[in-house]
């Protein structure tokens, strides 16, 4: 039960830990070492030499790195709320943090990703949810679109859909014209309706011709405009 009662320990290392004013813990150690929490040989937070934090791992690879390591859990981050709203927020600016300015058009300023092992490294990207800037932003002015994007058998992930700064959804299309939904030339360019034995489609010929068809296992089927609510 014997306390031992200081200001401050000097490391072996050079390192010191000292109680500053208003008894804030200062954690202190040379610049070409890092700092462990560990359980026997187990490291559950490492801070390293460049500022790079890491929770389950020694070796963080980004600002932020969150392993689940060999332990069968996953790898989870949570945010409690009570009586407040949780929030994932991200603030972008352009220049630095001493000199930040405004993002300019085109300057993609959130991305979600995912990039899988492939079975040689992590460097594919399968999908992506990105936000991009549509203009300049201003002064209560910042418009841009969300783009989607999947991979079907490239390296890289590329843009399917697009949800653009109006509200029009583009599908195969980043160029939205006129009309809340754009289907581009480039994709199977109809709408497509079925059921187990049914199928309808609506959509553009080669020719230009807008098509209605209908095809399905009854030999009576026909194409009904109805009037009225079903």
């Amino acid at each position: 039960n014997d306390k031992v009662i200081a200001d401050s320990f000097e490391t072996v290392a050079g390192g010191t830990i000292t109680t500053a004013s208003g008894n804030d813990l200062n954690i202190v150690y040379p610049d070409t070492r890092s700092l462990f929490i560990k359980e026997a040989s187990t490291t559950h937070v490492a801070v390293d030499n460049t500022g790079k934090v890491g929770i389950g791992t020694a070796t963080p690879g980004d600002l932020l790195t969150v392993t689940n390591g060999d332990n069968s859990v996953d790898t989870r981050i949570r945010l409690d709320a009570f009586g407040q709203l949780p929030m994932f927020n991200v603030q972008f600016a352009a220049g630095t943090s001493s000199s930040p300015t405004a993002a300019t058009s085109g300057t993609e300023i959130l991305r979600l990703a995912s990039s899988p092992f492939d079975g040689s490294d992590y460097s594919q990207s399968a999908v992506n949810l990105r936000v991009v800037a549509d203009a300049n932003f201003s002064s209560n002015s910042t418009p841009a679109h969300l783009a989607f994007d999947t991979n079907s058998t490239t390296r890289l992930a590329t843009e399917k859909m697009r949800l653009d700064k109006d509200g029009k959804l583009g599908l195969g299309v980043t160029s939205l014209g006129n009309g809340k939904l754009i289907i581009g030339s480039d994709q199977e360019n109809h709408i497509r309706f079925e059921n187990s034995s049914e199928l309808g489609l609506i959509g553009v010929a080669d020719d230009g011709e807008f098509v209605f068809h209908v095809h399905g296992d009854n030999s009576t089927d026909v194409f009904k405009f109805l009037t009225g609510l079903p």
